[in-house]
Formats: C-alpha cells, sequence, structure tokens
C-alpha cells in the first residue's frame, strides 16, 4: 500500500504514519522545563521542604493569592505536568510556577535563572488578554508573599524582591497595552507607580536621619538594583506610539537618581560580582540562617558561619572549616576586586574610601547631610 507523504513522496509501509503525527508540545518545550527547575530550588534552598503545605489539586496560577502562594505554588508544581491542560493553561501555569521558583530563590547563592521568562518571553507567547489577565493578577498578588526564611536583605522594608516584583508586572503592563486593554495596564501602572514613591520615601528619610549612614547605602544599593529591574521589564516592550511615553513617564519616575549616583560612587556597584565564588560553598545552602545580608560590612555573617548555631551536631566543627575554607578564598577574590576602580572610589567630597565610614557623628556632605567618612582630611 502507498501513502503520499506531505512533501509528495510515496510512503512504502503505513507503519510510517507516525513519523507523520507530532506529539503535541508542551508550552514550555523550549525552555527550563518544570522538573529542572524544582530541582534548583531544592538545590539551592533545601530549607524550604519542610515549609511546603499539602498538596492541593487545583491549577497553579490560582494558588499564589495568599502571603504563602509562592509556597502553594511549589508544593504542586507537578499539577502543571497533568494531562488533559490546554496550552494556554500550560502556559499560565509555567508563568506561575517560574514566578514562585524566583521569589524562593532570589536571595539565595544561586538563583534560578528565569528572570527573562517571567519579564517578557512567556507575555509573548499569547495575544490573548483573557489568558495574561489572570497572569497579571499573579504577579500583583505576589507583592505580598512573603520574605521571610528566604532573604535577609529587606532594609526599612525595601528589598530586592520588590524590583523583581514589578519587573514581572512592568512586563504584563508592556504588553496588555500593546494589546489594546488600557484598564488592566491602567491597574500594572498604578501599582509600579506606588512602589516607586514608596520606596523614594524611605530613602528620602533614611537620607536625612543622623546615624542612618549603613541603611543609607544598603538601601542605595536596593534602589538601583529595582531601577535595573524596572528597566528590564520594560526591555521587552515594543515601542509604539502608545507605548512609548508610558515607558520614557517610568523611566524618569523610576530614576531613583541620589541612590543610583551613591551606588556607583561609593564602591558598591562591585559587591554583587565579587560574591559569586560563594555559589561554590554549597554547605551555606543548608540553612536559611546563612543566606547572604546585604553589604558593606558582613561581620556578623562571618561571626555565625563560623561558629555552631547554624549546624547541628558534632559535625558543626567539620562544616565550618569547610565553609572557612571556602570563604577564604572568597576573601581572596573579593580582595582583588577591591582593587578596582569600582570598588576603589570615594564618596563625592570625601577623600576616606567607603570601606571607613564611620557610624559616629557625621558632619555634613555635600552628597548626603548623615553620610560622610571619619577621615580627617575629608572635604566636607
Amino acid at each position: 500500500m502507498y501513502l503520499l507523504a506531505p512533501s509528495g513522496a510515496a510512503l512504502h509501509h503505513t507503519g510510517n504514519l507516525s513519523s507523520l503525527t507530532k506529539p503535541a508540545r508542551n508550552a514550555w518545550a523550549q525552555w527550563i522545563g518544570p522538573e529542572t527547575l524544582i530541582s534548583q530550588v531544592r538545590s539551592t534552598a533545601p530549607f524550604l521542604e519542610p515549609r511546603l503545605p499539602a498538596a492541593e489539586s487545583g491549577r497553579l496560577i490560582e494558588m499564589g493569592h495568599s502571603p504563602d502562594g509562592f509556597l502553594r505554588i511549589l508544593a504542586n508544581w507537578q499539577n502543571i505536568l497533568r494531562p488533559g491542560l490546554k496550552p494556554e493553561e500550560q502556559l499560565q501555569d509555567y508563568f506561575a510556577f517560574c514566578l514562585a521558583c524566583h521569589h524562593a530563590t532570589v536571595a539565595t547563592f544561586v538563583p534560578t535563572d528565569v528572570d527573562t521568562k517571567i519579564r517578557g518571553i512567556v507575555w509573548r507567547e499569547s495575544r490573548d488578554v483573557d489568558v495574561l489577565r489572570p497572569m497579571l493578577r499573579l504577579a500583583l498578588a505576589s507583592r505580598t508573599w512573603t520574605e521571610d526564611g528566604i532573604s535577609i536583605r529587606a532594609i526599612r522594608g525595601v528589598s530586592g524582591h520588590n524590583g523583581e516584583q514589578w519587573s514581572a508586572i512592568a512586563a504584563g503592563l508592556g504588553r496588555l497595552l500593546e494589546l489594546g486593554d488600557t484598564v488592566s495596564a491602567g491597574e500594572a501602572q498604578a501599582a509600579i507607580e506606588e512602589e516607586i514613591d514608596r520606596e523614594q520615601v524611605v530613602f528620602d528619610e533614611a537620607a536625612a536621619e543622623q546615624g542612618a549612614e549603613l541603611d543609607v547605602l544598603r538601601l542605595s544599593m536596593t534602589l538601583a538594583h529595582n531601577r535595573g529591574d524596572l528597566t528590564q521589564g520594560m526591555g521587552f516592550w515594543k515601542r509604539t506610539p502608545v507605548i512609548a511615553p508610558v515607558m520614557d513617564h517610568l523611566s524618569a519616575r523610576g530614576r531613583f537618581a541620589l541612590a543610583v549616583r551613591v551606588y556607583q560612587h561609593a564602591g558598591l556597584s562591585a559587591e554583587g560580582h565579587r560574591h559569586y565564588p560563594l555559589r561554590e560553598v554549597k554547605i551555606l545552602r543548608r540553612s536559611p540562617a546563612t543566606l547572604l545580608p546585604l553589604c558593606p560590612f558582613l561581620d556578623e555573617w562571618g561571626g555565625l558561619v563560623a561558629g555552631p548555631s547554624w549546624t547541628s551536631g558534632v559535625a558543626w566543627w567539620r562544616d565550618s572549616q569547610r565553609a572557612m575554607k571556602c570563604l577564604r578564598r572568597w576573601w581572596a577574590a573579593a580582595r582583588r576586586c577591591r582593587g578596582s576602580k569600582a570598588t576603589t572610589a570615594r564618596l563625592p567630597g570625601c577623600e576616606a574610601p567607603p570601606w571607613e565610614l564611620s557610624n559616629g557623628p557625621p558632619h555634613a556632605c555635600p552628597m548626603l547631610p548623615s553620610v560622610c567618612c571619619a577621615a580627617p582630611n575629608c572635604a566636607s
């Protein structure tokens, strides 16, 4: 028996029909798969496993509307593999899963690499606003997700998680605006602008407060990071006559000019890169107690790692020694970074390097009244 293939060529056996029928691809087939993603979460944050709630039977996209929403999604990740889900339902649940994985690991030593998925790529897989609206609702709900036990980097209620959240919201804003859903886009924009205002107020209050030098430095790092996340979220937008004014407006509103200037001139921009060697120190991933805090000055964290409080039993000395051996390699790398232009920069108007900043009674600095150095030859 002879059949014609789509190209017109003859097939000599009906058994070859199977080669003409391709199995349906999962919505995430071209990206990192759910099995790989959950294994990465377990590797970098094994301490989350005891916190996962009981299994549920629902859709992942519907599980995230509570402070523990990301944990509920992680606990039920296998629901995304159920047969019978439509492609658009798979897309929604994959977005929810990526959002939960990112929230759970972004402040750990090895975050999951799904930034571009939640900031644009997944959003552009559909032109159906009814598919995209639940994704935006989840992105908005993620602002209430707890950071307890997954991050120790919040300063006065502001953290890098806030930037991660609005980058996903910005992705939805740009896509829905492009597709003509101005109501949903307006809700997303209002949420972003509200967060910009909140973070600016917190920074301004710290900058005007005597004795808040370290908080100002850490807030500068955080706001600079969050500004970058907003920029990346808008990086997937199409610059149309409708979208361009919103893009320009948010770029100006979320500039955080003074915070970014402190970040760039105080040597803080090198901090993130010099911590990459810590990714090799797997023993530090065991407990949320050893999550890395914000720089500068990690004295308390170093004392914690060197002591017995974060590991258990007679193994604590061995574990601590292994960790300290790796940390010595990290410190050598950090000292090499310290000689770079970025890390030897001074605060404008001050001649002392940033690691000589004092917590003592400050005198007026031309940049920030509450931030100055203790050097006797300070120009301020």
